[in-house]
């Protein structure tokens, strides 16, 4: 039950890679737990993995939860340092288990609040001109979805908002989709 999966992404590429990483190596050391290698493997990648973790979410002017972030780090690897081969299955077990909670409980903490855009995104959260399509429904629309995305975010406890979000965004899209395929030939583009 314990094996990456889609609903485990932070979408940060280097650190989802790393992550599914971090899962196959604790596979390895549940299938061979006589295997110093594996057990070693295991200690640097976690290490190096929080490291950088560490790196990229402490110096984040958005995310603001790094000593507490990282003291679960710790508690984590000072018992992961500690295990020795062979390695007991109920220590794979805490350990598999316990990577998948920190991502769900904590690493999603910071999901869409870190620095590592690779392209310009406004601060704060609000439409810019330089984002015009030159089409005044669908700049009108992007207006209210900036809105809606940023009043989302800012209150993720709030269903309707949420709500509103989503019947925006489908709106918006069903509309923009619907003028798309009014190009000749574009239905063939329109699949993606």
């Amino acid at each position: 039950p314990y094996n990456w999966e889609d609903s485990l992404e932070v979408f940060y590429h280097r650190l989802d890679d790393e992550h599914k990483q971090l899962f196959d190596h604790l596979r390895e050391v549940g299938h061979t737990p006589e295997s110093t290698q594996h057990l070693s493997d295991l200690k640097f990648k976690m290490r190096t993995h929080f490291d950088y973790e560490r790196g990229f979410f402490c110096n984040s002017e958005t995310y603001h939860d790094c000593e507490e972030h990282s003291k679960k780090h710790e508690v984590f690897y000072k018992r992961l340092y500690a295990m020795e081969n062979p390695v007991p299955a109920e220590e794979v077990n805490w350990a598999k288990n316990w990577l998948v909670q920190h991502i769900k409980n904590t690493d999603f903490q910071y999901k869409f609040k870190l620095n590592t855009y690779s392209h310009e995104v406004p601060r704060p959260y609000v439409w810019q001109p330089y984002l015009e399509v030159y089409y005044k429904r669908l700049d009108d629309e992007h207006v209210i979805l900036f809105d809606a995305i940023r009043d989302s975010v800012e209150h993720p406890e709030d269903q309707a908002k949420y709500d509103y979000l989503y019947k925006v965004m489908v709106d918006h899209f069903e509309y923009e989709q619907s003028e798309f395929l009014k190009i000749p030939n574009f239905d063939e583009y329109s699949q993606d």
